[in-house]
């Protein structure tokens, strides 16, 4: 297992960082926030494209394609913007609790680090 002291060093760092202002730090384009944020957008779109639309089949695949293409361009914007004001909003309460060593995950070394809520 490799040696975790400047890895605890850099979380704490980074996380001193977030608390005082720089939350785009914790603001990253393949969080799960972006993934779920596309798939209500592609859903919500593709639903509201289907009610409006002709029900012809040509029409209904037109439709969806526009639909998924229009979701495929707001979806990185929108997820950024609910990371930053929604998921990741105030984290003035945050202490590292832990970082484990995960192994090794394509070729690199993998670590989770462990954060939780400080009761004030």
């Amino acid at each position: 297992m490799p040696s975790r002291t400047p890895l605890r060093r850099a979380t704490r760092t980074a996380l001193q960082r977030i608390v005082s202002g720089e939350w785009n730090l914790a603001v990253h384009p393949r969080c799960g926030t972006n993934f779920s944020v596309g798939i209500l957008l592609t859903a919500g779109l593709t639903i509201g494209t289907s009610l409006v639309l002709p029900r012809e089949p040509i029409g209904q695949l037109l439709g969806l394609g526009a639909a998924t293409m229009t979701a495929l361009q707001i979806a990185p914007e929108l997820g950024g913007w609910a990371q930053k004001y929604v998921t990741t909003s105030i984290p003035f309460n945050l202490a590292i609790e832990d970082v484990q060593y995960l192994g090794e995950r394509q070729g690199f070394p993998a670590h989770f680090v462990r954060v939780k809520w400080i009761e004030r």
